[in-house]
């Protein structure tokens, strides 16, 4: 049984990784949604905050099919944003490398780990991973009445990695 996100090529991907990943990252943002709509249009300001990925935006060989559902969501945050404001927005988080269990494995799954985790961080402008409070911080400020005129897009958080041009 599948329990985290598929990274393989479209060749490796297994039909039963694919749906796995279509539930995780874009059925259940869909579901969720649905189910706290009715709340959320009782407020009259209310926010469906949903987590992408710089995957969303460009990617790298070898992460499928978890670039495509993170592309997918951008669609989906359009959709709600258009067909259920002015009462609800819809705003897409997309970020990059954080301090995550799970990419603490992903770098312990090279030789040298420590080498690896230098390299990524060389390649992000502000020479560091991102943290969970950013994150967190970054969705605090969207749900408030100053991101009010905020909705249908997807905010990049990634260290400025997507500005500059990886050879």
């Amino acid at each position: 049984m599948l329990s985290v996100n598929v990274f393989k090529g479209a060749e490796l991907c297994e039909e039963e990784e694919w749906d796995f990943n279509a539930d995780l990252n874009l059925k259940s943002h869909w579901q969720l949604s649905k189910l706290c709509k009715p709340l959320l249009e009782k407020s009259k300001k209310g926010v469906i905050l949903i987590m992408s990925s710089n995957h969303g935006e460009a990617t790298i060989p070898g992460c499928f099919p978890y670039n495509v559902t993170k592309t997918a969501l951008k669609g989906l945050i359009q959709s709600l944003a258009i067909e259920w404001g002015p009462n609800i927005r819809t705003v897409g988080i997309a970020p990059g490398f954080i301090e995550t269990e799970g990419n603490q494995k992903w770098f312990e799954s090279f030789i040298n780990p420590d080498e690896e985790r230098r390299r990524t961080i060389e390649m992000h402008p502000v020479k560091r991973l991102g943290t969970p409070d950013e994150v967190g911080a970054l969705c605090a400020f969207l749900a408030t009445d100053a991101a009010s005129f905020i909705s249908g897009t997807v905010y990049l958080m990634d260290g400025g990695r997507s500005a500059l041009m990886q050879d």
